[in-house]
């Protein structure tokens, strides 16, 4: 029997300063279910630790054909789950998606590592690290916690972490940002990009601007595309 369908589709990843979409990730739906899968989208949205496996290899399917198709200028990020990564029994079905990445397309390989731990032991992310680098030439943590450890992480051991902005009213969001931003300091020392998901309305992008985010992402920054945009500048609303 065929398998089923994945509805999979794209998010842009915005530079700020650049005002151009610099990457892309992934979205889908996985077979049998009915609840969309983002790491863009809120906390709400991310696989759970039985879906994990499924997404993550979804997602490197899904990205892979755009790999393999001529014209892609972007650095496309790969979900990763931490907690899946860390487990002994899915590590074999890990290191092949990861032998199935084209090692001569390095630089436009990104990945964004979800569900870490808000404390998060130093012997876990060295090893992180240097398992992704080899493969990776972008790595991003992605938090939901506005004060991740962070002095945890050496300086350039990733390239990014990304706060996920939390459910909940505007004045929820716009103090769980600032306090977010509050810790900027901490991770320019580890030469680190501190960047911004789920952004959600045209106030939040421009907070962002204000708040001088890198990078950010979510829906009120790009809808969900049969193709990617890496590469192309363009104005966002604010």
């Amino acid at each position: 029997t065929p398998r089923p369908s994945l509805k999979a589709g794209f998010r842009g990843i915005y530079s700020l300063g650049r005002k151009a979409f610099v990457g892309d990730m992934p979205s889908l739906t996985l077979p049998d279910e009915d609840h969309p899968l983002s790491l863009m989208c809120g906390v709400s949205s991310l696989p759970t630790s039985g879906q994990a496996l499924a997404f993550d290899t979804a997602c490197l399917e899904a990205g892979l054909k755009i790999l393999e198709a001529p014209g892609y200028v972007g650095v496309l990020f790969f979900p990763l789950s931490y907690w899946a990564l860390m487990d002994e029994g899915a590590s074999k079905s890990y290191d092949r998606l990861l032998r199935a990445l084209p090692a001569d397309r390095r630089n436009q390989l990104g990945t964004s590592v979800y569900g870490v731990p808000r404390q998060p032991s130093v012997r876990s992310m060295q090893w992180l690290s240097a398992t992704l680098s080899g493969v990776f030439s972008n790595m991003d943590l992605s938090t939901a916690e506005p004060d991740f450890g962070v002095e945890v992480l050496r300086e350039r051991m990733f390239s990014s972490v990304t706060f996920v902005l939390p459910e909940g009213s505007q004045a929820i969001r716009r103090a769980a940002l600032s306090r977010w931003v509050s810790h900027r300091d901490a991770y320019k020392e580890r030469q680190l990009w501190a960047s911004v998901t789920n952004v959600r309305e045209a106030a939040e992008v421009a907070a962002c601007l204000a708040l001088r985010t890198p990078f950010i992402s979510g829906p009120a920054v790009s809808s969900l595309l049969a193709q990617p945009l890496g590469g192309r500048t363009r104005t966002i609303e604010t």
